[in-house]
Formats: structure tokens, C-alpha cells, sequence
């Protein structure tokens, strides 16, 4: 009777495992972790714990004594932590390396009148920035992100930055991409807000190095998108 119990407590937490595994991804929450190329893997690999536990349930084979136990950890750790993007305080220490994750390599032509700057986003801006921001100046641009807040960047009081992240693989190896915005009171929303900004970019070397600046004409708070992570 108790190996019956415990085998059917072991199929019950896998295909609890399963199911938790499917809907995070169905619902886009795996996205806050990993690249959306990868979701097809973890759909598979719910296949694969639902098939453990119809094996174990119809298995007369005798469950491991600690088994339960160990397999409750993943789904307590799933049930109890919500998913979150990833936000300013991972920037901090960072901030040197803002826009790194850019290609090198000039990639967009800047006589190229048949692309529409308005629809670029931070990422595309960033590759843009990444060997002469100068023939940009004057461009209008929309961008959304979320605002960093901090001394260490060192920005003028009418200034604040706005950034995402790019998402190559996953969290692990995501790289932050960002803009300095002027408006009038920067300091009226908080870091991990989100914004959508539209402004003309100007260009400003007060570092020695020439940088895209946005000065806005408006600043609308927005809710962060389901999928926050721009993908390269």
C-alpha cells in the first residue's frame, strides 16, 4: 500500500512538473529566461517528465525512498518564485559595458532611405552608435525601455537613461543596451519604470567619445511588454 502511495505521489509531482513547465512557456513567462528559440526544447522536455511519470505510475518497480522529496524541490521553487525580467539593478557595476552587446561592425547604412528610424528600437540604435552616431543626427526616434536611475552614470539633472536588455542565449549572458533621454524632470519617474520616448536624436561628446542623445518631445509611461527582451 505505501509503495502504491509513493508511486503515485512521484507521477502526480512529475505531471505537476510537466504542466508548470508547459504553462510557463505557453504564457511566455519562459521568455523572462531564455531566447524564444528554446522553447521548443522545454516543451520537449515537459514530453519527457510527463512520460516519467506515466511510467512510474503504471512501473511496479520500487520508487526511490527520498524521490518524492527530491522532485518536490523544482515545483515548490516554481510555484513560489514569480517570474521577472531582469531590470536596472542588474545594470549596476554594468554600466561601462552599456551597448557592448552591439555588433562592432557598421551593419545599417546611414544613407539608406528605404529603412524607417522611427520603428528602431534601443538594440538598433545601439548598432547604429557603434562606429559613427553623427550621420544620425537630427533623426526622430521612438524608443521603449525601462529608466535606469543611478549616480554612477554620471548623466546631467535634465537627463536619464532608458535601456533593455538583448537576449542572445539567456539571462545569463544578456547584455544591456541604452540611451540617454533630456526631458524636463527626469527625476519624476522612478528606475524600472517603463517609457515610451519620441524625440529628435542629437549627438553629444562630453565623454570625448560621440554618443546618441534623445531629446524628447514625449515621454508616455507604458506597461513592460510580455516580452521585454529585444533579440539580436
Amino acid at each position: 500500500m505505501g509503495l502504491t502511495i509513493r508511486r503515485i505521489s512521484m507521477a502526480t509531482i512529475l505531471f505537476a512538473l510537466a504542466g508548470i513547465l508547459s504553462f510557463r512557456t505557453a504564457t511566455g513567462q519562459m521568455a523572462l529566461y531564455i531566447h524564444p528559440r528554446y522553447e521548443l526544447l522545454v516543451y520537449a522536455c515537459a514530453l519527457v517528465v510527463f512520460l516519467f511519470g506515466a511510467v512510474s505510475l503504471s512501473s511496479h518497480a520500487t520508487p526511490p525512498a527520498f524521490g518524492t522529496m527530491f522532485l518536490l524541490v523544482p515545483v515548490c521553487l516554481a510555484i513560489g518564485i514569480t517570474p521577472k525580467p531582469l531590470g536596472s539593478a542588474a545594470l549596476v557595476g554594468q554600466f561601462h559595458t552599456l551597448n557592448a552587446v552591439a555588433p562592432s561592425t557598421q551593419t545599417i547604412n546611414p544613407t539608406d532611405t528605404t529603412t524607417d528610424r522611427a520603428q528602431w528600437d534601443l538594440y538598433d540604435w545601439a548598432i547604429a552608435s557603434s562606429v559613427d552616431i553623427t550621420p544620425y543626427a537630427g533623426s526622430t526616434a521612438t524608443v521603449e525601455g525601462f529608466v535606469v536611475q543611478n549616480p554612477d552614470l554620471g548623466l546631467p539633472a535634465d537627463q536619464l537613461m532608458l535601456a533593455r536588455y538583448v537576449l542572445k542565449c539567456c539571462t545569463a549572458d544578456a547584455g544591456g543596451v541604452g540611451m540617454p533621454v533630456v526631458w524636463a524632470n527626469p527625476s519624476l519617474y522612478a528606475a524600472d519604470t517603463w517609457l515610451r520616448v519620441t524625440g529628435t536624436i542629437t549627438v553629444e561628446s562630453r565623454t570625448g567619445v560621440p554618443r546618441a542623445l534623445l531629446v524628447a518631445t514625449s515621454v508616455v509611461p507604458i506597461e513592460p511588454p510580455m516580452r521585454p527582451y529585444l533579440l539580436p
